[in-house]
């Protein structure tokens, strides 16, 4: 064995068998990172070509690329004004939110002195002539509805004998129709 080590010794060789390991290692790790960086820069040159073919391309269509950097710019800085303008429109509605609220407020205050002002005021000529003339009005309505009821109710009475025979008659520009509940002004054409 030594006279092993004394010729690996004469020819350059390690005796050191775990020394001989070590630098094995060593050199393999060196060579894995040779082709480590080889692998990279070949990696970085088909970048760089890709990179420069689509330069080329981009060119050649019109730059697209730098179309869309430039819409993206527009866009963010729209997306901000509409962000801005929804603030705004979100603070103004509240705004004409309270402005409607205040103007029912108003409205009912006015009703209600409107109201109070109706009750004590002394009404005109003109406006309690118009007041009689309503509740005549409305007197003279009720009046034919209570005709009217008293007549279906004879019908109904005389329907049940088989003696009754519709007539119409007219007195004072209106037809009283027996078998109809309604009232209608004479046509004279």
């Amino acid at each position: 064995m030594f006279e092993t080590l004394e010729v690996l010794r004469q020819i350059g060789g390690d005796p050191d068998p775990a020394g001989s390991a070590l630098a094995r290692a060593q050199h393999a790790e060196r060579m894995q990172d040779l082709r480590d960086e080889r692998e990279a820069e070949a990696r970085r040159a088909r970048r760089a070509e890709n990179a420069e073919m689509m330069a080329i391309q981009n060119r050649a269509l019109g730059d697209p690329l730098g179309q869309i950097r430039c819409a993206q710019e527009q866009s963010a800085e729209l997306e901000a004004e509409a962000a801005g303008l929804r603030d705004r429109l979100a603070k103004v509605e509240g705004r004409l939110a309270s402005a409607r609220s205040n103007v029912q407020l108003w409205a009912d205050r006015l009703l209600v002195a409107d109201e109070a002002s109706a009750r004590s005021r002394v009404p005109d000529p003109l406006e309690a002539v118009q007041m009689r003339a309503a509740d005549a009005l409305r007197e003279a309505h009720e009046g034919q509805m209570l005709l009217q009821r008293a007549r279906r109710q004879v019908r109904q009475r005389s329907a049940g004998s088989g003696r009754y025979q519709p007539v119409t008659t007219s007195r004072g520009g209106y037809l009283y129709d027996k078998d109809d509940d309604e009232i209608r002004p004479v046509s004279y054409r």
